[in-house]
């Protein structure tokens, strides 16, 4: 009965791995503004670089299949979920202290989202995955309650207007982006593989990435279309701001802050993510070091067990050679 307890507390549906990779992948904040390298046709770049990264993800997939990573392996994954954690923390404090709480202490934020990270991923992996049951249905109403406010804010003719961007800049961040969801897709199929998933871990992910890519291209024409090139261009964050100019402000005042409360959600399970792929590697590496020591001691001891069994024989049979002279 405790077996089959532990063992159901393993399984996880097919909808939860398709959320966990879409929340994993969001990167709202990075994608645009300031920190944007194609300007108005970076929903174009994030939809193809979702795209290209699939078939990276699929054969990354196939080669790790039947195979543990090795120490240099693990070592890159907790170093780069390390370093995805303090980027990711970086952006979102600048982000605050730019566009929301400018007056608060910018440790106070991050440092929070840590710690409730952290007991997040603390926890058995069931309780990450079933929190997606909350999660997905909170992004999907404040996505469409979203666009109920701004839909008469949104003007076509800013997203067709002639691109601001260079084509060495586009190709350079369908390149970058190629890359990340390449890194975070190879990063989920580790967890995957840890958690001992019994599906096609390479196929969830990629759907996953795709859906993502979606909905984030989505968002940024939407956020052009609102707020034009010109001032989406100039905003460091442009992502913010769309809900702040619904015409109905007078019921809903600060109505951005929804946007706030999506980054913070989707921030602080993304890092519980990465905090529990640096445990899982750990302990992972942790649980074969046990094992190879605990096979060397076995080695050894059936090595003493066949040297004692080999003098014993060896004594029995001189000890008949010598009774029979």
């Amino acid at each position: 009965m405790h077996n089959s307890i532990i063992n159901s507390s393993k399984r996880y549906s097919r909808y939860e791995m398709f959320a966990i990779s879409a929340i994993f992948f969001s990167d709202a904040l990075v994608m645009s503004g300031k920190y944007s390298i194609a300007g108005t046709l970076e929903w174009l770049c994030v939809l193809i670089s979702a795209l290209f990264a699939v078939p990276i993800i699929l054969i990354y997939d196939r080669l790790i299949k039947k195979k543990q990573p090795a120490l240099f392996t693990k070592i890159l994954i907790v170093a780069v979920s390390a370093v995805s954690i303090l980027i990711s923390l970086v952006v979102f404090t600048e982000f605050v202290d730019s566009c929301v709480l400018p007056e608060v202490n910018r440790f106070i934020i991050p440092a929070s989202i840590f710690i409730l990270s952290a007991y997040t991923a603390s926890k058995n992996f069931g309780a990450l995955s079933k929190s997606t049951h909350i999660i997905i249905p909170i992004i999907a109403i404040f996505l469409i309650f979203s666009l109920l406010l701004i839909i008469t804010r949104i003007d076509i003719s800013n997203v067709t207007y002639p691109p601001r961007t260079q084509s060495s800049d586009m190709y350079m961040a369908i390149i970058v982006y190629t890359l990340i969801f390449a890194i975070k897709g190879i990063l989920l199929l580790y967890l995957f593989k840890y958690e001992k998933s019994r599906y096609n871990n390479g196929a969830f992910v990629s759907i996953g990435l795709i859906i993502y890519g979606i909905i984030m291209a989505l968002i940024l024409i939407t956020s052009l279309s609102v707020l034009g090139p010109g001032l989406y261009l100039y905003l460091d964050f442009p992502l913010y701001y769309p809900l702040g100019l619904t015409q109905y402000g007078y019921y809903f005042e600060r109505a951005e802050i929804l946007s706030l409360i999506a980054f913070l959600i989707t921030l602080t399970y993304k890092i519980g993510l990465y905090l529990r792929i640096i445990k899982m590697t750990v302990k992972h590496d942790k649980k074969g070091a046990s094992q190879e020591t605990a096979g060397k001691q076995r080695h050894a001891q059936n090595w003493k067990k066949n040297n004692d069994n080999k003098k014993q024989a060896y004594g029995t049979s001189k000890k008949d050679a010598t009774s029979e002279t």
